[in-house]
């Protein structure tokens, strides 16, 4: 089968392994995916792969490339010819792939394909393909067959733009939640957020200490990373137990500060109110650091704040009260990492 791209292009797959550093990760800084529509003129940049399918979607219902893509993947799956390939890369590649992927998942499930032609199917499209869109659906066809290629998943979602395909397709492989947490460290920012979400409720020490310590630390998207290991960690019931030592209570601190005062709604952590009081029960009648500080100093301004909480009178009232007696102490002593 002839490949429906255009040769000179390279593959995604490729360029990520080429990228990767020696922990497997693409560093803070990942480096943009080759099929970046690059125009100094223009500052906000977008995938070419999806410019030049913009029209053609336009006029075609989510159904109808559900359908279509079914239809193109039995096809090219019963006998394989490059203008079969050529449809279905042309399906494939156009606006929201994941949406209308997700719709055509069970039709491709059901469509009696034999799993060795999906996934010699996935695993070119995954490997082979300059588009993100089409890495993404080869991906997902992957995913559909057990066992799951975990080093193809754990290379690929190493950059935010594919993992929370492979954080699904490795949580469901015999590498389960341990692959997860690996996919977790490799990534940051968005990426690390999806991975994340796949280890909510874990209850494995090692990982959980991890999320509630090291997790978060990251300069892109703080808010959003605090609040995905304090609901994977669930640090509400973590700083309820007896074991909670020094880097713990900072950690949560930090968390916390970066969730009250970050973009998104507190209100979406919803046991929000007891991981602040389970906190300030902690840290209030300990001397007391910088850092202890600046995060009772952030959770102040979030109670005299105009933002919603989900909090009786009587309870925020407390609250108060422990934060201003906490704040009015002589400064802590200054601490660094």
């Amino acid at each position: 089968v002839r490949p429906p791209w255009d040769p000179a292009r390279p593959a995604i797959y490729q360029f990520i392994r080429e990228h990767l550093d020696d922990t497997g990760s693409l560093g803070a800084d990942p480096p943009a995916l080759p099929d970046e529509f690059v125009d100094p003129a223009e500052p906000h940049q977008r995938p070419a792969s999806k410019d030049r399918t913009d029209r053609e979607a336009a006029d075609t219902s989510d159904e109808e490339i559900a359908a279509e893509i079914t239809g193109a993947v039995y096809r090219l799956a019963q006998r394989g010819t490059s203008r079969r390939a050529a449809h279905l890369y042309k399906a494939v590649n156009r606006t929201d792939i994941l949406e209308h992927t997700l719709r055509a998942f069970a039709d491709i499930q059901n469509a009696g394909i034999e799993p060795i032609r999906i996934v010699a199917i996935g695993r070119w499209l995954a490997t082979r393909a300059p588009d993100r869109s089409v890495v993404t659906f080869g991906m997902v066809l992957l995913g559909m067959v057990q066992p799951t290629d975990t080093d193809l998943m754990l290379t690929l979602g190493a950059h935010n733009e594919f993992t929370y395909i492979a954080a699904i397709a490795v949580h469901s492989s015999r590498l389960g939640e341990h692959g997860v947490f690996e996919l977790a460290q490799r990534t940051r920012g968005l990426g690390r957020v999806h991975a994340l979400e796949r280890l909510a409720g874990t209850t494995d020490p090692d990982i959980k200490r991890w999320v509630l310590t090291e997790g978060f630390r990251d300069d892109a998207g703080a808010d959003y990373l605090a609040m995905a290991c304090a609901i994977a960690g669930n640090l509400a019931e973590a700083l309820a137990a007896n074991d909670v030592d020094d880097t713990l209570l900072e950690s949560a601190g930090e968390m916390l500060a970066a969730i009250v005062d970050g973009r998104l709604r507190p209100t979406k952590y919803p046991v929000l109110v007891a991981a602040l009081t389970a906190y300030l029960d902690r840290v209030t009648v300990r001397a007391g650091t910088v850092h202890d500080r600046d995060a009772v100093e952030a959770i102040r301004r979030y109670l005299d704040g105009p933002a919603g909480i989900d909090i009786n009178v009587e309870h925020r009232g407390r609250l108060v009260t422990t934060t201003t007696a906490f704040l009015e102490r002589p400064q802590g002593r200054r601490e660094t990492r």
